[in-house]
């Protein structure tokens, strides 16, 4: 009896194990046909993320033709002759956390008919913005070029020339294997699930402990029911904050930047449009306001410090007369009825927030 009981469990095991291969060899065939279905229907530009090269006067920048980026190394599939409109930006333009084709530039482009150029990347700043016009974006002979301004980071203006050490470095780092850094660079599907509910889900219980255990009002859990995400203020606060002489220093920088841009772009018979993306946090203060939020006081810093450095630029656009749109409103408005950004410390937006950003640019400014 007990040598019969024994083969009836090691005959049951097996058939688990048997199960288990067969689940997970279906569950690989799947993944495999859905990298295939992907590859097939979509540029490689669209999903995969591109490894980054020290460049003397951008830092760094993405090899050309590396993770299907064109010859210059930007997100798109080719080089026009000639191009309606240029967009210059950081991670926001760039359209970091979603495919390309969702990113509002792509999506200004379907709506208007007209070719856009993509000259974006993410951690670029006023001063790369102004390399990227002046060798780039003037060989297509734009009739516009759109300047993204990130209020999160754009005022942090680095003066000094790149850091060669720093940026290889940086590069460096992403060479090193990481299964996510892998998949990131080969996998279409890996990209479909990042973008998709499950893999905002994922984030959000990912990121959980980052709320739990910060004292330092670093992360910050929101959740009114229809919108959850996490803030994070001391960042944002630090690259705001006009106290700060430093910032002070960077405003005026900027300012100096945007103006030599504009009049470079007159010589060039270019129309300079500027749109400025203001913070994840200042987009959803009316809601956390709403709440009855008193415990972080760096929310209500953050929001007085990026309403400040919006007049001061608002001010300057307009004495310059610099066409420009301040997308705080039109995203605030749409943030009530749909989100707009991922749910875990991400502060970019997801495709939702692309697709309002391009159709208040196409009636706003375009």
């Amino acid at each position: 009896m007990l040598h019969t009981g024994k083969q009836s469990l090691i005959v049951k095991l097996h058939t688990l194990i048997k199960f288990g291969v067969s689940i997970f060899g279906l569950f690989i065939v799947v993944a495999l046909f859905g990298e295939y279905l992907l590859r097939f229907f979509a540029p490689p530009h669209n999903y995969l993320t591109p490894e980054l090269t020290y460049h003397d006067r951008l830092g760094y920048h993405i090899e050309p033709f590396k993770s299907g980026h064109d010859g210059w190394g930007f997100r798109n599939q080719d080089i026009p002759a000639q191009v309606d409109t240029v967009v210059i930006g950081d991670s926001f333009t760039y359209g970091v956390s979603v495919s390309a084709n969702d990113a509002w530039p792509s999506r200004l482009a379907n709506n208007v008919k007209q070719p856009i150029y993509n000259l974006s990347l993410g951690g670029y700043g006023a001063k790369q913005y102004q390399y990227l016009l002046e060798t780039y974006a003037v060989l297509l002979k734009p009739r516009q070029v759109i300047i993204g301004l990130y209020l999160g980071d754009d005022i942090a203006v680095r003066l000094s020339q790149p850091n060669r050490e720093k940026n290889t470095q940086r590069a460096s780092n992403q060479r090193r294997f990481n299964l996510r850094h892998w998949l990131a660079a080969n996998s279409f599907l890996y990209h479909f699930v990042v973008q998709s509910p499950v893999g905002d889900w994922v984030r959000l219980v990912e990121n959980w402990w980052l709320t739990s255990e910060s004292s330092s009002e670093r992360y910050i859990f929101f959740d009114n029911t229809t919108n959850r995400t996490i803030f994070t203020p001391k960042a944002r606060f630090r690259n705001l904050d006009l106290t700060s002489e430093k910032n002070q220093l960077g405003l005026e920088a900027l300012k100096s930047i945007v103006l030599d841009m504009a009049l470079f772009c007159r010589t060039q018979d270019i129309i300079l449009k500027v749109v400025v993306f203001p913070t994840k946090e200042r987009v959803f203060m009316d809601e956390y306001l709403s709440n009855g939020n008193e415990n972080y006081p760096i929310m209500n810093q953050l929001f007085s410090a990026e309403d400040e450095v919006r007049q001061h630029l608002t001010k300057f656009l307009d004495e310059h007369k610099i066409e420009h749109l301040d997308l705080l409103e039109p995203l605030v408005q749409a943030n009530r009825k749909s989100k707009l950004f991922f749910q875990d410390a991400n502060g970019h937006m997801a495709k939702e927030g692309h697709e309002v950003t391009a159709k208040r640019i196409e009636h706003g400014l375009y």
